[in-house]
């Protein structure tokens, strides 16, 4: 009996057809060029109107021939990509792979050795350029984005796209969902009186233009809305989605911008006191999770070395807790702090008035205009957070919040069963998060009680907003799990 030849299934997956604009050979010595020749003053002129420059047109005119000259420059063209595809595989290699099957199929011996030998050699110089370029990611230690890209190619990491991204209805949808705060947002906002490479590589030349356009900025408080629009492409937190809320907003912002608030930034951390809000361990230089971590077990380990003692620890979870500040709220803040009333009201003006679409696959969603919340994408934002929260602080000498951006813990020192104290921290913090329009989550927000004494008693769980929040043995804090015996 003849038995059938097995051919095993082989599921293929196909080639996928991308644009991407690429920088030829002389692109950025022709870009610099471009902008050398340009009279800038120009577009100033342009703008200006019985001597008062116009910030919006002036702004969107120059980004406007940035964009035309960048594309002037680069080329764009559709390349095939394979989910299969080995790292290092050139076009050469590609080239030498379909000779050789061509010359198999002709029988010529002395051709087919003479063929797999090129194609020895093109493999051999393609591993080594892709050793290269691999190497090339890690010289620079203070750049972390190429490092992460170094990392990528080693893992040979390919991201997925979402799988709904003919759903012509979900950016509109998540829009809505990420704007949801701003019909809770009833307070005005009231003035008081008074691209990567082409910016790195085109620096000198477009120095002065962007100078003039952030001193016209500052001194009027204004930010130009083609800065402040931003493009949000969601990204899957879980391989299954079934709610809006399993997207992470990712959010594109202007490059130019960037660069402005880094000198903004710059200038407010001089403004501030060394010694603010000593137990926020995020944004600050030479602190991270590691001495939060540090921190939270040495203040529980001191005072369970005393007799009679145990501790609570409140991990408490926020809503979208950037995505809820009140820029009017964080203004009154930062006047408090010293800030200058020029510089808040630019702050306040940044904050205010933002467009912002969704952007999923060939897709983009209305565009919405935002006036809460702090988009996160941006350099600023951030620090503007930590500063809206900086007076969030423990009254009572026993309690302890500790902070790593939005991951707040609250600590409670507790002496001889007297939960008293910190009962009482924890209504006070629950009051000032609906003072400053943060929402807490009180289903993801636990509690884990650290009690090592020999007679082991039950502890009552605590109530926020008229639910009982979850006891836990176990937790994962800042990355690191705990259990409640701290080991």
């Amino acid at each position: 009996m003849l038995i059938p030849a097995y051919r095993p299934i082989i599921r293929c997956s196909k080639p996928l057809l991308k644009q991407v604009r690429t920088w030829p050979a002389g692109a950025i010595s022709a870009l610099q060029d471009c902008f050398e020749q340009k009279t800038w003053i120009a577009f100033k002129e342009a703008a200006t109107d019985g001597g008062t420059v116009n910030l919006e047109e002036y702004s969107a005119s120059v980004t406007g021939y940035i964009s035309k000259c960048i594309d002037d420059v680069t080329v764009s063209k559709t390349i095939t990509t394979r989910p299969n595809q080995k790292p290092g595989m050139t076009a050469e290699v590609r080239m030498q792979l379909r000779t050789r099957d061509s010359t198999f199929r002709t029988g010529d011996r002395e051709a087919l050795r003479k063929t797999r030998a090129k194609l020895s050699r093109a493999l051999r110089e393609a591993k080594c350029a892709h050793a290269q370029r691999i190497h090339g990611h890690f010289k620079d230690t203070g750049d972390t984005r190429h490092m992460w890209e170094g990392i990528q190619a080693i893992t040979n990491y390919r991201k997925t796209s979402p799988s709904c991204d003919s759903d012509t209805t979900l950016p509109d949808a998540l829009n809505d969902f990420y704007a949801r705060f701003e019909a809770q947002n009833n307070v005005a906002a009231k003035k008081r009186p008074s691209l990567r490479k082409m910016t790195r590589e085109c620096a000198d030349q477009l120095a002065d233009v962007l100078t003039d356009i952030f001193n016209i900025s500052l001194s009027c408080t204004v930010v130009p809305t083609c800065f402040k629009t931003t493009t949000i492409i969601p990204v899957p937190k879980k391989p299954m989605v079934s709610c809006l809320n399993h997207y992470c907003p990712v959010t594109l912002t202007s490059i130019i911008m960037k660069c402005f608030e880094r000198l903004v930034m710059r200038h407010i951390k001089t403004q501030l006191p060394p010694s603010l809000d000593p137990l926020q361990f995020a944004y600050h230089s030479n602190r991270s999770t590691d001495d939060a971590i540090s921190t939270t077990l040495h203040l529980a380990l001191t005072h369970l070395d005393k007799k009679g003692t145990y501790v609570r620890m409140l991990f408490i979870d926020f809503s979208s807790a950037f995505d809820t500040t009140v820029p009017q709220h964080l203004i009154g803040k930062l006047s408090l702090l010293g800030l200058n009333t020029s510089l808040c009201n630019w702050i306040l003006d940044f904050l205010s008035g933002r467009p912002q679409s969704v952007w999923i696959g060939s897709s983009t969603s209305n565009t919405t205009t935002l006036s809460t919340g702090a988009p996160q994408g941006s350099v600023i934002s951030p620090l503007l957070f930590t500063l809206l929260t900086h007076d969030c602080a423990a009254m009572h000498s026993s309690n302890h919040i500790i902070k790593f951006a939005d991951d707040t813990t609250v600590v409670g020192l507790i002496n001889k069963d007297n939960e008293s104290a910190y009962r009482e921290g924890v209504r006070e913090l629950v009051s000032w998060c609906k003072v400053n329009n943060l929402y807490l989550n009180v289903d993801k927000t636990k509690e884990m009680v650290v009690d090592l004494r020999r007679a082991r008693r039950d502890h009552s769980p605590l109530a926020i907003n008229g639910s009982s929040v979850e006891i836990v043995k176990n937790i994962k804090f800042l990355g690191v799990h705990l259990v409640e015996n701290l080991t």
